[in-house]
């Protein structure tokens, strides 16, 4: 069989928005070390490369807005990457032109699973870095009234905005060197007449597992089992009487959603 000569195409640089449930997946990024693990990310490489868009990661200086851990799902993922295109590569018609190019969105979500969707895709700038040039990511994590008390609840988000140290409300990893500020924007709304809401986070970056570490601690506010104080008492790293960081339970990942990532124009 005929090896695909890779040196004789032509390439663009791409940014794909991306879609997906996350609940049959071990989360977005692949794992190098076990390709048996069943990712989103692993499904994406292998359709790259199954239709000679790529040759392999390493040569597609592929950037990432941000993983999403087992059963989190996105509306709005985006990746940056080098792939094969049907243009000459012509300075005259600039990295912005899209006429005659192949349909890469539908050429890909032929062969992805029918839970991962690539939404569209654009040309981009050689600068363009999906992580570092991010200015925001948005999440919302969707939960139905129950007996919570949502007014309440509300009362404590409050409390969660603006710059805070979240140390108390992430889980650390002790093999990295962490800064645990972060400005965040959030609120909790209606979403629907169904008694269904959603606490919607902003931030340029979160913490792992912080949204619904969040999450956890409005739950139990809601529940009436912490008083909505213990935020304060979270915040407040530099306590003398401090404890430590309480064990609770994180909130289920099911419900949380990347919604939203921003970009410079």
């Amino acid at each position: 069989k005929r090896e695909f000569d890779f040196t004789k195409c032509c390439y663009r640089y791409i940014a794909l928005k991306i879609a997906y449930f996350g609940w049959n997946y071990q989360g977005f990024a692949e794992q190098t070390q076990d390709k048996n693990v069943n990712t989103i990310e692993g499904h994406l490489f292998e359709v790259l490369k199954s239709l000679k868009l790529i040759q392999d990661r390493k040569t597609c200086h592929y950037s990432l807005c941000g993983r999403t851990d087992k059963g989190v799902s996105a509306f709005s993922q985006i990746v940056g990457l080098y792939v094969r295109s049907s243009l000459k590569n012509d300075p005259k018609k600039g990295i912005y032109t899209t006429e005659n190019e192949m349909d890469y969105v539908s050429m890909l979500n032929r062969m992805l699973p029918i839970d991962i969707r690539v939404l569209a895709w654009s040309p981009i700038k050689s600068s363009f870095h999906a992580r570092y040039n991010c200015s925001y990511r948005k999440y919302n994590y969707f939960f139905t009234k129950q007996d919570l008390d949502i007014e309440l609840m509300q009362k404590a988000c409050k409390k969660l905005e603006g710059l805070h140290d979240f140390r108390n409300f992430c889980k650390i990893d002790p093999t990295k060197h962490n800064k645990f500020e972060r400005t965040i924007y959030s609120y909790i709304s209606p979403y629907n007449p169904f008694d269904i809401y959603v606490f919607e986070i902003k931030s340029m970056a979160f913490l792992w597992h912080q949204v619904r570490c969040c999450m956890a601690i409005l739950f139990l506010i809601g529940k009436h089992k912490e008083n909505i104080d213990i935020i304060d008492k979270l915040f407040d790293v530099n306590d003398e009487n401090d404890q430590g960081k309480p064990i609770y339970d994180l909130a289920p990942e099911i419900p949380l959603v990347l919604v939203d990532a921003g970009y410079p124009e």
